[in-house]
């Protein structure tokens, strides 16, 4: 079961106001364990991540009406994309200041156009496994918690010998929050280091 879940496609959102862009960014993903969402600008990007659940987002950063540090601001401040992986996608190396506006802007990693394939294939595959393994664990906690509530109410009619079955379960449910909410603080953190880093790289 959780190997077949561990390949289950999840979504990727790709934003860009060029569609050469985006076709680039399509041909390097697809024929994966991915269903790409495009958008052509930030305000189309906000309204896919108000209905849909995405792995990552793959956004651009100089994009007309709404930048693509606007936009991050925008989604880190929607419900439930809080700890969505933002990684900003740039013609722009050179200017240290503007990649780190990026990081603090919200996204967790930063690719510089002209990019390796394998490379963008490889940090997208990261968020892909971590949003996998929350899934999984969500389904785990919620499995764990409907088992607590039968065994409760086996328990309060008298059948005390699922009390030491009760405790485990209590156990095992704990247990499932505290990866979770491991595995929830992993985006935030790769954030945060990043920015430190260019923060003392440019002091």
């Amino acid at each position: 079961m959780f190997s077949e879940q561990l390949k289950e496609k999840v979504s990727v959102l790709l934003v860009d106001d060029k569609q050469r862009n985006l076709d680039v960014l399509r041909a390097i993903l697809s024929g994966l364990d991915y269903h790409l969402v495009e958008a052509t600008s930030g305000s189309e990007a906000l309204a896919c991540l108000q209905h849909n659940e995405f792995a990552v987002v793959l956004l651009d950063v100089m994009m007309p009406a709404m930048d693509g540090f606007e936009c991050a601001k925008l989604i880190r401040a929607t419900r439930n994309c809080t700890h969505t992986p933002i990684i900003f996608v740039s013609a722009v190396a050179d200017e240290m200041d503007f990649i780190y506006k990026g990081y603090n802007s919200g996204a967790v990693d930063y690719i510089v156009k002209p990019f390796n394939p394998a490379v963008l294939k490889a940090k997208v595959a990261i968020f892909a496994d971590l949003f996998r393994t929350k899934k999984i664990l969500i389904d785990q906690l919620h499995e764990a918690r409907a088992l607590c509530h039968k065994l409760e109410v086996e328990k309060a009619h008298g059948n005390e010998e699922k009390k030491v079955l009760l405790d485990m379960v209590h156990d095992f449910a704990a247990s499932f929050e505290e990866r979770l909410k491991f595995n929830e603080a992993i985006t935030p953190a790769l954030s945060i280091a990043r920015s430190d880093v260019f923060t003392s790289t440019a002091t």
